[in-house]
């Protein structure tokens, strides 16, 4: 299972958004795909048609002494997602860091007895605020690749630039969400970003269609609701790329060195 952890560099760029959208763009090619809900706003499962009277999730579960994937439900896609739920107050905010580090050694453990057909995919949505965690420290250890959200705007550029929430790390990918063309200043961030980050940057940016909101109010992401959309465009070419990705990762861990085998 490949894992893809998905934050952002700020609050209000549309992680969840993104996290949503991948799974349902791997899904519509085919693959085994699990989205994971670790924010405590418990939005993910409104783009997977989950309503919103259910409570259900990873956090009671666990609060509970359940096993995880007991709060796992599928959408009419066949996509696997599990919500964070709600925990009715129960747990202070500022508790939830000290609660995940021993929570996601077992979520870890667990992760590796799920039998999807093939090479199939966890997405997580991690909360921003929780980056400095050690849980979060430990998700990035186990993930193939984070996908670090962010918009053309001054604030996500001078985050950037402060470099406290990105460590230009092999696994850091940043994806340009919401993206105006028509605005000269996204335009000119774009090309600062394209500059200084061309390596770290995904080769596609999404752009700002009302369409994502639009589903979102039926409870479905673009791939339901809007398939001729631009943003279905858009995250199509993530998920086209993102196996493209593991195709070749897979080509190079099975390669073999040239000398091994051979006897001197």
């Amino acid at each position: 299972m490949r894992i893809i952890a998905v934050t952002g560099i700020k609050g209000g760029v549309g992680t969840t958004t993104v996290a949503a959208h991948v799974s349902a763009a791997l899904r519509a090619q085919g693959e085994q795909v699990m989205a994971l809900d670790l924010c405590p706003q418990n939005s993910l499962r409104l783009f997977f048609g989950m309503p919103c009277e259910i409570h259900d999730g990873i956090a009671p579960a666990l609060l509970d002494g359940k096993v995880w994937f007991e709060a796992c439900y599928k959408n009419q896609t066949g996509l696997y997602f599990v919500p964070f739920g709600d925990l009715h107050n129960e747990i202070p905010k500022e508790l939830m860091p000290l609660l995940f580090p021993e929570s996601f050694h077992q979520l870890s453990d667990q992760l590796k007895n799920i039998n999807f057909e093939g090479d199939g995919w966890l997405i997580v949505d991690c909360p921003v605020s929780d980056l400095e965690s050690e849980w979060y420290n430990h998700l990035v250890e186990a993930s193939d690749a984070v996908i670090r959200v962010i918009t053309s705007d001054a604030l996500s550029y001078a985050l950037l630039r402060q470099g406290d929430r990105y460590d230009r790390s092999d696994k850091e990918m940043l994806l340009v969400n919401r993206f105006t063309p028509a605005v000269d200043l996204e335009q000119d961030l774009k090309t600062l970003l394209l500059s200084e980050y061309r390596d770290h940057l995904l080769p596609v940016v999404v752009h700002e269609d009302k369409n994502i909101c639009q589903a979102l109010a039926h409870k479905q992401t673009v791939f339901e609701y809007a398939p001729y959309s631009q943003a279905y465009r858009d995250f199509e070419c993530i998920a086209t790329w993102l196996i493209a990705k593991r195709a070749v990762s897979s080509g190079r861990a099975h390669q073999r060195p040239e000398n091994e085998g051979i006897k001197e």
